[in-house]
């Protein structure tokens, strides 16, 4: 019986063999190409990547055939306009190349244009000759893959997307519990921040469905419905940054009155269903499965239509002995609870029925279509903001091209162009590695080149059959993918393999050359380029993590400045090709301080970065929750009296200043609003929150505008507060020493 362990090193040793001796069968000159695309497309972590990448492959590999062949074509006897627009498309590609869906297209663009632009010397009837042997190559790479893993032990990427969501609803139950255990014993509920959290599970949700996508009939069949369960999870989430606006606001719950028995009922009905979207997911991984107590496939329905209609709600005797403030948090928080409960039942009912193998009907399909449009609407119009992180990529590779050009035409050395091929193709994917470090990964490389090395001076010389050649691969892939089986060790696998060919390549020609002077001098090529990607990557906008965690901590400043500015002005359209995203600039940071070197600055603690981290997720959170509330309440037509357009004036100026704070330079002392702003802004929500039935001000507003403005304003005032906190706890991280980093190779 073969381990599980050792299935796919058998697997992907075998689909390389299988690429290598039907290239040599047919008389191809370049057998390692087809073997790079099975390397490349067996580094995925499921079959439906794999089967993802080969389309992407296939597309990338076309594309950069194309561009190549209209480069030559168009600049034939003009070498440097064909340089300068080569280094624009290779800009292009590093910018996009880190698209988490279709990325790989770019970079596998930039690599084939270059190496058909140099492998055809810029000419265009060799660069035509070299791109249909490319092409040829990449298909059957792509074929040998798809037909081994489709043969031995096929595996569904369904096995790793019902384990993530498996997951989410375990820790949203448990979280559950504990929010009826609190707000039993302290009356009070959790804060939904910790009902968000189990959603940085499912951030890499969308990347898994379509690897099922492309390798799942009941995924594929199911392809809106899966669409629409993630569209009600950005849902859940606006909700509950809603909800964390509203509970500093909220009294003690007596547990006599409407409002705790609709948080109870709320949360016990939510942890229900919880438990049942475990049972879902556990019988669609195993249809085995048996369920304890009724099974949730008939009692769903029955819960949502029964129990939800008789949901108490905040009465009278809830709210008239409370201030407006407790008022209209009560009021609120019934709103939010009521919102919350539909939208629960919403997911766990399209996760039913995703799951369930029957037809859709026209009227489900229509609606299932309509929330997987409204997703990709959404997701196509946050997709272009300019990332400026990637912009620094395709300037570094822009420079890069041009110092390995500049040392092909001054330097006369023995493959003069392969340094520029090789600067690229390296520049390239070093650039897309995060926080990649150049030695380690030169070290990397030439241990594994002396390794091969050795084997094709004194190993491969031996062999006089095919089928030795095609032993000796299977068994160093084998060797390679067996040793270095575990997830973080993927690095190690690809440059391996790739090396394994790459140096031995001399012998799967149709006249097999043993010459190890070519190997040594891709050696040497290979120690050139890496020194000026080490440069460029370490002297220009460095690469290092402190350097990028200070960036992203600056472009998230920005992004919010921006975003404050134009919903100041009123548009509701979102930034496009303009300014960072603040969320993921916190993210980007938060994974660049976790791969600093703190031993290197002793003065630095770890603490307090932690902390100015969580809460800039915090101010994100704030501020999604204020711009929906602020839209939502400009959207309303009662609100365009006289006193309403007063109250937009104050916030727009407020808006409009703490967007002048926030690009103004930190300091100690440093506050986001002036004093007077801030004293005008209390002074108005205590006023607002003192409203009586004979209250002057309700001769302009009526109780239910009186308690949005209220309601807005102090959304609006705990976003500052927050963005405050931050702005200190930043002050007192001193960040200013992560810039002294050390310089060497």
């Amino acid at each position: 019986m073969i381990s599980q362990r050792a299935r796919l090193p058998l697997k992907v040793a075998t689909a390389l063999c299988l690429a290598i001796v039907t290239a040599l069968w047919l008389g191809w000159e370049r057998p390692y190409w087809a073997a790079f695309a099975v390397i490349v497309m067996a580094a995925t972590e499921t079959a439906g990547h794999s089967l993802r990448k080969g389309r992407h492959r296939l597309l990338g590999t076309l594309f950069g055939v194309v561009m190549a062949i209209v480069l030559a074509g168009l600049f034939p006897q003009q070498p440097l306009l064909l340089l300068l627009s080569y280094t624009v498309f290779a800009a292009f590609c590093v910018y996009h190349q880190t698209h988490p869906h279709h990325g790989y297209v770019w970079s596998i663009s930039l690599m084939v244009c270059s190496l058909i632009l140099v492998m055809g010397k810029l000419q265009p009837d060799l660069t035509f000759s070299v791109a249909v042997l490319r092409m040829q190559e990449t298909v059957l790479g792509v074929l040998s893959f798809t037909l081994v893993f489709s043969v031995l032990w096929p595996a569904s990427s369904r096995r790793v997307l019902y384990p993530t969501l498996t997951q989410y609803f375990t820790e949203q139950h448990q979280l559950l519990g504990r929010a009826i255990t609190t707000l039993a014993e302290q009356g009070t509920l959790l804060s939904p921040s910790a009902l968000s959290e189990s959603m940085k599970r499912l951030t890499r949700l969308d990347d898994l469905l379509q690897a099922a996508d492309a390798d799942s009939y009941l995924i594929h069949a199911k392809r809106a419905d899966w669409q629409a369960l993630l569209t009600h999870l950005n849902e859940w989430a606006m909700l509950c940054g809603h909800l964390a606006d509203t509970l500093p606001l909220l009294p003690t719950l007596e547990p006599h009155t409407g409002t705790y028995q609709l948080s109870a009922q709320f949360l016990m009905r939510s942890q229900q269903r919880a438990a049942w979207a475990q049972a879902l997911l556990a019988h669609a991984s195993d249809p085995t499965h048996t369920y304890v107590g009724e099974s949730p496939l008939n009692t769903l329905a029955a819960l949502d239509s029964t129990e939800q209609d008789s949901t108490p709600y905040p009465s009278a005797c809830d709210t008239k002995t409370h201030s407006l403030q407790h008022h209209a948090a009560l009021m609120q928080l019934a709103r939010l609870l009521a919102k919350m409960d539909v939208l629960h039942g919403k997911i766990v009912a399209t996760l039913q029925q995703a799951l369930d193998d029957t037809a859709l009907t026209p009227r489900q399909r229509h609606v299932s279509s309509t929330s997987s449009a409204s997703h990709a609407f959404v997701q196509k119009k946050t997709r272009w903001n300019l990332n400026p992180e990637n912009a620094i990529h395709a300037l570094k590779i822009s420079v890069i091209i041009g110092i390995c050009t500049a040392l092909w035409i001054a330097v006369p050395m023995p493959g003069g162009p392969m340094v520029l091929l090789l600067g690229a193709i390296l520049g390239s994917v070093i650039l897309s590695l995060p926080f990649a470090n150049a030695r380690s990964l030169l070290i990397t490389m030439v241990g594994w080149s002396v390794i091969m090395l050795a084997q094709y001076v004194f190993i491969m010389p031996l062999f006089f059959e095919i089928w030795q050649l095609a032993a000796f691969y299977f068994v160093n892939t084998f060797a390679i993918w067996y040793i270095f089986a575990q997830p973080q060790q993927l690095l190690m696998r690809l440059l391996g393999a790739q090396h394994l060919v790459l140096m031995t390549n001399g012998a799967m020609q149709l006249t097999p050359r043993f010459d190890i002077q070519q190997a040594l001098l891709q050696l040497l090529l290979i120690g050139v380029s890496m020194f000026v990607i080490f440069l460029v990557n370490h002297g220009l906008f460095s690469g290092q993590a402190e350097h990028v965690f200070i960036r992203q901590l600056r472009y998230f400043r920005t992004g919010l400045n921006a975003r404050l500015q134009r919903l100041a002005k009123g548009k509701a359209q979102p930034l496009c090709f303009r300014t960072p995203v603040p969320l993921r600039s916190v993210a980007q940071a938060e994974m660049a301080f976790s791969r600093i070197n703190l031993a290197t600055y002793p003065d630095v603690d770890a603490a307090p970065i932690h902390t100015m981290l969580a809460q800039a997720y915090r101010v994100c959170l704030h501020y999604r929750a204020f711009e929906d509330s602020y839209r939502a309440w400009l959207a309303q037509p009662e609100q365009h009296n006289a006193a309403s357009q007063a109250i937009n004036g104050i916030i727009q100026d407020t808006l409009q200043m703490l967007a002048t704070g926030l690009s103004s330079p930190a300091a100690p002392t440093h506050h986001l609003l002036p004093d007077s702003t801030q004293q005008r802004l209390k002074a108005l929500t205590r006023r607002l929150s003192r409203c009586t039935p004979d209250d002057m001000l309700l001769l302009s507003l009526t109780p239910e505008q009186a308690e949005a403005d209220f309601l807005l304003l102090i959304a609006l005032q705990q976003w500052i507060d927050a963005c405050q906190s931050l702005y200190d706890q930043q002050n007192a991280c001193r960040l200013t020493v992560l810039k002294q980093t050390p310089f060497a190779l």
